[in-house]
């Protein structure tokens, strides 16, 4: 049975907040990462101690001169910061840069291409401070129509492993990562991508996380380079076999048989794809 957190009374924002940096990794996408940016000024416009890291990965556009222009008084200040990879390193090298250079006790991942609700920033920042023994908050996401993503609940909910190995996060979500507990990098770099074996590690080895009921992202599912679009699941087809093989060795003992077999199963599926992809379209990058 799932546990549910009864949530405390709301934290008083002028005493004791948390600093929080807000990571957004961008690869070629300089139309709409200030949207990005805008949305976290937006959401966190009565908060004071916060910042926004930019990771460019090696983008081929105008993204860095284009940042530089627009937000040309935040990046003097301090507010935003820029960092360009020489060598594109993919989503887990670019988040695991991003956490590198935050100077805020708690770090929230943004995708380039979603936005924070308005008004939103308050309550991430109460659950932050509520829950700040934890190592990971998870967020609630809508999508790009509006609709709320996954299952629903009334309070929050705590996730051990085991129930994380179960249904992860039970949807899309917004991760936050405590850095006072977490302070190295959260995720594996090689794989461009399968963060849930990070989150893994992290309450294998700090315990639960918490799933906040607070509902703070607009999700776009519908973007062309996302792992949920085909043409970017062939690409990276021997990475996800991968990912799926480190699920089973490290955290199989822990999950339900069934689990255990899917992972092995889908492990196998990827990697032949892979292979047979590979062959027809050249090596994948």
């Amino acid at each position: 049975m799932l546990r549910q957190e009864k949530s405390c009374k709301v934290v008083d924002l002028n005493s004791n907040v948390v600093s929080l940096t807000v990571v957004i990794t961008t690869f070629n996408r300089a139309k709409i990462v200030p949207q990005s940016i805008y949305s976290v000024q937006d959401a966190f416009k009565r908060v004071s101690d916060y910042e926004v890291v930019v990771v460019d990965d090696a983008s081929t556009d105008n993204t860095v001169p284009l940042l530089h222009t627009v937000f040309a008084d935040e990046i003097v200040s301090g507010r935003i910061k820029i960092v360009r990879n020489r060598n594109n390193r993919g989503v887990t090298g670019s988040k695991n840069q991003g956490y590198i250079v935050a100077g805020g006790d708690w770090v929230i991942f943004l995708d380039s291409d979603d936005t924070l609700l308005p008004g939103v920033g308050e309550h991430i920042l109460s659950a932050l401070n509520i829950h700040a023994d934890k190592p990971l908050v998870f967020f609630r996401c809508i999508n790009q129509n509006g609709n709320f993503v996954g299952t629903r609940f009334e309070n929050d909910v705590t996730l051990d492993l085991k129930t994380y190995l179960e249904h992860t996060s039970f949807g899309e979500a917004l991760t936050a990562v405590n850095k006072r507990i977490v302070q190295q990098e959260p995720y594996l770099e090689f794989l461009r991508g399968h963060e849930g074996i990070g989150c893994c590690r992290i309450i294998a080895n700090y315990g639960s996380a918490v799933l906040s009921k607070v509902v703070a992202r607009r999700y776009n599912c519908s973007g062309k380079d996302r792992l949920s679009v085909s043409t970017g699941l062939l690409h990276r087809m021997s990475l996800l076999a991968q990912g799926h093989i480190i699920m089973v060795r490290e955290f199989g003992s822990k999950m339900r048989w069934y689990k255990t077999v899917g992972y092995i199963i889908k492990a196998a599926a990827y990697g032949l794809i892979g292979n047979l992809y590979r062959l027809t379209k050249g090596k994948f990058k």
